[in-house]
């Protein structure tokens, strides 16, 4: 038998594979040329915008009378809230959870359930929120500070906040600091000269990657995404800054 070499084809098979390439030619090549929209994409407010089709609007209704429940709901049985209330002084007990990061839960579904307010009022849920909110606002102490864990004496979450007050920030200024950003005061004093500006009004944004994902995994160009992930963490902090107040 006549050995074949390594790269051939049958006949039938190599004359389907040239016939569908000459066919995928002949149709990229018929394609119209990409036009400039004569007037740039604005954005719009995400209250002016109303889905109705037959496959997003059902899940958004669904995330609004299943999913922000459930996840408020959890928030409940596993101590998020109440770990907020014994901080408050509103009650007494031990404080709960695994993570010394368990107060960005509330945040979370606060900030999603804010967004479905918005977009589709609900009494109950505004009335909910109000009560949640209020139970937060307890546990915030006079100078701003709120870590939960912290003020509860929770020793076994300290790995990452410590056991006192701002007793890590130091280290993470370090950390800061080693990456070649500017010193915070120095920020400070862009901003205000007033000192009780700084824990009530002042919010740094770090100008890198959200989350640290380049910006090639996004699709966009560096600077798209150094602009788009200043954006998300302005909601992302302003959350934070309004749930307090």
């Amino acid at each position: 038998m006549k050995r074949q070499p390594a790269n051939y084809l049958p006949r039938p098979l190599a004359g389907a594979i040239c016939v569908s390439l000459l066919a995928l030619t002949a149709c990229t090549s018929s394609l119209p040329d990409y036009q400039q929209p004569a007037a740039s994409i604005q954005e719009v407010p995400f209250t002016q915008v109303h889905i109705t089709d037959g496959f997003w609007a059902p899940r958004i209704e669904t995330n609004r009378t299943v999913s922000i429940p459930s996840a408020f709901h959890q928030c409940e049985i596993n101590g998020r809230f109440d770990n907020f209330a014994i901080a408050g002084g509103l009650k007494k007990g031990e404080h709960r959870g695994d993570f010394s990061f368990d107060d960005t839960d509330p945040y979370k579904v606060i900030e999603g359930a804010s967004y479905s307010l918005a977009a589709h009022y609900d009494a109950q849920l505004d009335h909910y929120l109000d009560s949640v909110i209020t139970i937060i606002a307890a546990a915030q102490e006079d100078d701003g500070y709120l870590t939960t864990c912290v003020t509860n004496r929770c020793t076994r979450l300290s790995g990452w906040w410590g056991t006192r007050r701002w007793e890590k920030i130091n280290s993470h200024r370090t950390q800061y600091l080693l990456q070649g950003n500017t010193d915070w005061g120095d920020e400070f004093r862009r901003f205000t000269a007033d000192k009780s500006n700084y824990c009530d009004t002042i919010i740094l944004l770090s100008s890198g990657p959200y989350s640290s994902v380049p910006a090639e995994q996004t699709g966009m160009t560096e600077q798209e995404w150094a602009a788009k992930s200043a954006t998300i963490r302005m909601y992302h902090e302003l959350t934070h800054f309004i749930c307090r107040k």
